[in-house]
């Protein structure tokens, strides 16, 4: 293995030897062969040309590739490039200086017109009779006219929509009328015929025998119109036909380009009527019936670009941008399309859940905005647009989250008035709930167990101290005979005094919740009613016993009392009081058991308010203080 096949750096580097420091020094510059390579490349050409550059003719006619009115066509090769190119000479029938006149001025119009989408000429000679004949490039191709209404030559020939396809091509017709425009010529006979579609897409328009200069072009002189009819009836204009009085210029291509579009889009010439008579009351009646399945805005720019005024046709990059922003309007149509599938999704699907109908709406709605970037007057995007919002305004809706809907309301243009009354609706409904939420808890506040809880405690530990104590020292003072002066008495009236003391102490807390207040308000009406009954005792009479063990049933009363108003955990000590009734009642037969009674059941309504409230509440109705 040798040369440029070697295929490590090294290698490599040592096969080029002095050059590497020549790619060092400009690594842009060309490299040329060695002159030996260049030596016996020399004499190759040499060679080559002493056979080719001999003879009297460099072009070796071949096979007619088609004729025309006045002109023939042959393939040729040119000998001195190797090459086949076409060669356009007149028929035998009209060689006559007319009709060479026009062949050399068809090719000087070419030779000012180099446009990619203008067939170039390369020579003008003269054939043996001494009449001129063209070179021209031999173009490997397919005329237009054979394939603009074939879907499957189409797509079997370019791998294109057929509808999409002829608009590039036409496109690109226009692009080299616009160039012909700014040089001052006007090619008057634009059809599918005189375009040639090359094996690579490439686009030439054809056939500018007839073309004229109507502007002042440097080497052409301004074509002098003789009123003898020129051109394909089939996609004539009226002033092709003299008709109105208008010259022919510029205008009049763009009609025939509109007469092309109008075949795209319907499958005809326009003037296709059968008979002369009625081909030419096509021409003057100008523009023709556009059917209904032509896409609309191209069926404005054909029927402005076929009015039978020239004035009032648009100049050839107008109607070229008209075809530009059609193919701009079927891309942003196409995401409308993929938006609208999305968009219905979202509307149909009312149970939709609220990440799915983010993504259906975000997604849609992207679309709908690269639909207008695209193409800022599409109704359908605009449309598009409105009804996504709308309907995730409705989705926010069913979801209750009146604030999110209003937000997304909001960012939508001109949202239809049922929306607005629904939102409307839904806003103050949501306000009345609001302060319906606001009422409720201002009265949980109120019935708040938690607030104040620490004075309850205290005042509860307190209470309890006293409370149970106080049987225990009126069974010392029975002994000592303190009880039987003024039996049962003092008892309530230092637990009133203690509640007294508290209230003064602890008002403000006891005042914020009607919870505080309505525990404060039972305790000191227990109390009470005990400290009144004592009273009301002594002066019928009572037995101490007997008293005390009323007063134990007095006091499962106001506990049952508390339980129901209350917490329901009263019961517990409400069931402890009436045992202890029942005992005093039917057990003990003497003072000492029956104030042992009393001790146990104000013990036991001493533990159940202590653990009550020392632990916080574990559900809203403990909370609020009034049971589950």
């Amino acid at each position: 293995m040798s040369g440029p096949f070697k295929t490590t750096v090294d290698a490599c580097i040592e096969w080029l030897g002095d050059q590497v420091e020549t790619i060092a020094r400009n690594p842009r510059q060309t490299l040329l062969p060695a002159e030996q390579g260049r030596y016996e490349s020399w004499e190759r050409a040499e060679a080559l040309l002493a056979d080719r550059l001999t003879g009297e003719d460099p072009l070796v006619m071949g096979a007619t590739l088609g004729q025309g009115g006045e002109g023939i066509i042959h393939e040729a090769e040119q000998r001195s490039l190797g090459r086949m190119v076409a060669v356009k000479t007149l028929r035998p029938a009209v060689r006559t200086p007319t009709a060479a006149l026009s062949l050399l001025r068809e090719a000087w119009i070419l030779g000012r017109l180099e446009h990619p989408n203008i067939l170039p000429i390369h020579d003008l000679r003269r054939d043996e009779g001494g009449m001129p004949r063209a070179v021209l490039k031999r173009i490997e191709g397919t005329v237009w006219e054979d394939v603009v209404a074939d879907a499957a030559e189409t797509r079997a020939r370019f791998g294109a929509d057929l509808f999409e396809h002829n608009l590039e091509v036409l496109l690109q017709v226009c692009q080299a009328v616009r160039f012909a425009h700014s040089r001052g010529v006007v090619h008057r006979d634009l059809k599918p015929g005189n375009v040639m579609i090359g094996a690579f897409g490439e686009v030439y328009l054809l056939d500018w025998g007839i073309a004229v200069v109507v502007d002042d072009v440097a080497g052409l002189p301004r074509t002098e119109l003789d009123g003898t009819i020129a051109g394909t009836p089939s996609y004539m204009a009226p002033e092709m036909l003299g008709v109105g009085g208008a010259t022919i210029g510029k205008a009049t291509d763009v009609y025939l380009l509109g007469a092309v579009l109008y075949e795209i889009c319907v499958g005809l010439p326009p003037h296709e009527k059968g008979d002369g008579q009625r081909v030419v009351a096509s021409i003057v009646g100008s523009p023709p019936a556009i059917p209904d399945t032509v896409p609309v805005d191209l069926a404005a720019l054909m029927r402005q670009a076929m009015l039978p005024d020239p004035d009032e046709r648009p100049a050839i990059e107008a109607f070229r941008q008209g075809l530009l922003d059609h193919r701009r309007h079927v891309a942003s149509a196409d995401l409308v399309t993929e938006a609208m599938v999305k968009l219905e999704r979202l509307e149909v699907d009312a149970e939709t859940g609220l990440e799915e109908a983010y993504d259906l709406f975000g997604a849609c709605r992207f679309g709908f905005q690269q639909a207008l970037e695209i193409w800022p007057d599409n109704r359908g995007a605009r449309d598009g647009l409105r009804r996504a919002g709308c309907a995730i305004v409705r989705h926010e809706l069913r979801r209750g989250d009146v604030e999110a809907a209003r937000a997304q309301l909001e960012a939508i243009d001109d949202p239809p008035e049922d929306l607005r009354r629904e939102l409307r609706d839904a806003l103050a409904d949501h306000s009345a709930e609001r302060e319906r939420i606001a009422a409720l808890e201002h009265i949980g506040d109120q019935y708040d167990a938690t607030t104040g809880r620490d004075v309850r405690l205290f005042v509860a530990f307190l209470l309890a101290l006293v409370w149970a104590i106080s049987p225990l020292v009126a069974i010392v003072g029975e002994h000592y005979g303190y009880e039987q002066r003024v039996p049962g008495v003092y008892a309530p009236l230092s637990y009133s005094v203690l509640l007294g003391i508290a209230y003064l102490r602890y008002r403000k807390v006891i005042h914020r919740t009607v919870f505080n207040r309505r525990t404060i308000a039972f305790v000191a009406i227990g109390l009470s009613a005990i400290l009144i009954f004592a009273y009301g005792a002594v002066a019928m009479g009572l037995g101490r016993q007997q008293m005390r063990a009323l007063q134990l049933l007095l006091c499962a009363l106001a506990s049952a009392g508390a339980a129901l108003a209350l917490h329901e955990r009263l019961w517990i000590p409400t069931l402890g009081y009436a045992l202890g009734f029942l005992a005093s009642a039917r057990v003990f037969t003497g003072m000492v058991g029956t104030l042992l009674a009393q001790a146990a059941g104000h013990g036991v309504l001493a533990a159940t308010v202590f653990f009550m409230w020392r632990k916080p509440p574990a559900n809203t109705a403990e909370r609020y203080g009034v049971g589950r």
